[in-house]
């Protein structure tokens, strides 16, 4: 409904609202990297994520599908700035 018949703008804006809701939840639970510290590897948590988002209105049948994807970079940055890979 919210892009056919005129629309919904309130339904694009409920969307865009749980996508960040998702990718805020995803950030401050969920990002993390590997430390080693001698023989020792730890999770560091980072709560830090790089990540482009694109919203999509057609689906490959070119039918109306409201949909965002969020292309996340390989990166996180620890406490002490240094730039690392997400444990994945």
């Amino acid at each position: 409904m919210a892009l056919v018949a005129g629309g919904d703008s309130r339904l694009v804006a409920a969307h865009e609202a749980a996508v960040r809701a998702a990718m805020v939840h995803v950030q401050a639970t969920l990002t993390h990297t590997r430390v080693r510290t001698g023989d020792s590897v730890n999770l560091v948590r980072t709560d830090n994520l790089a990540a482009a988002m694109f919203r999509h209105d057609l689906n490959r049948d070119q039918e109306p599908q409201l949909h965002t994807h969020a292309v996340v970079l390989n990166a996180t940055r620890t406490p002490d700035g240094k730039w690392r890979s997400l444990e994945s």
